[in-house]
């Protein structure tokens, strides 16, 4: 008895003292280079960075634009354990843009050579988040992750609204002309199972790269046009609203690209 009792604590302590001095990665100024239990994480979609990049190469754009800021992800994790992770994400996007444009004006009364101001505004919203755990596995730099995420998202369809300095009936005929293009609201929710790798450039920097599968469900509500109509023999406007669709409803069952793509990880 006093044997097996000798065994089991002669076992137990070479496996603390083995976890001990288990070696840490460090840099050459003794930095530890992997993160640990405790700290937490930003990150950042490097994909727009990569598309920059790319245009450089190809001779397409050779200066910075507000484009890097958009179609961004920010990610964030909390370390549970030196090998696994909360992690989450969320993305808010916010469209408004409005083109002006001149044309002539036409309208009764108006000056000679005088010219009125058409606009086409255009709106949407696009939210996504997620979260779940996430597990990684190696002492190197480079170390694979997998895990699990439900994910939901709401995406407003884009608007796009026309207004015109000339009024309807100034063309004194039977004319038809758009005010309105709506693409219908989207909401989408799911789950995905991913795998995927984090390769550490420098201490508690990261690029990293995981693929989904999973269930994802979406809805879509209708698209329509929006038109105003003169008529000239009863001197009436109207509007007319013309759907091209109704609704659509989604359930796939794939491999995904949400938050799939390259990102840089800051820990600290």
């Amino acid at each position: 008895m006093k044997k097996t009792i000798f065994l089991v604590y002669a076992f137990s302590l070479t496996f603390l003292l083995t976890a001990q001095l288990q070696p840490v990665l460090k840099n050459k100024r003794g930095i530890n280079i992997l993160p640990e239990k405790g700290e937490y994480s930003f990150g950042i979609s490097a994909a727009p960075f990569i598309n920059y990049l790319g245009s450089i190469a190809t001779g397409n754009n050779n200066t910075p634009n507000a484009q890097l800021l958009f179609d961004q992800t920010f990610f964030g994790k909390y370390m549970i354990t030196n090998q696994k992770a909360y992690r989450g994400s969320l993305r808010l996007g916010f469209i408004n843009d409005n083109i002006k444009s001149k044309e002539k004006n036409v309208n009764i009364g108006a000056e000679p050579n005088t010219e009125v101001v058409n606009s086409i505004k255009t709106s949407s919203t696009n939210i996504r988040m997620s979260f779940g755990i996430e597990n990684r596995r190696g002492n190197n730099r480079l170390q694979g992750i997998w895990g699990f995420e439900p994910y939901i998202g709401y995406k407003s369809g884009e608007t796009k609204s026309y207004q015109y300095g000339n009024s309807i009936t100034s063309f004194n005929m039977d004319t038809t002309r758009l005010t309105k293009a709506r693409v219908g609201n989207q909401f989408v929710v799911g789950v995905r199972a991913f795998i995927g790798a984090e390769l550490f450039i420098a201490p508690k920097l990261s690029i990293g790269f995981d693929l989904g599968y999973g269930p994802q469900f979406q809805f879509k509500s209708g698209d329509y046009l929006t038109h105003e109509n003169y008529t000239l023999s009863t001197n009436e406007i109207s509007s007319k609203k013309t759907y091209l669709f109704e609704s659509q409803s989604t359930f796939m069952m794939d491999s995904d690209f949400f938050n799939s793509n390259f990102r840089v990880n800051f820990y600290f």
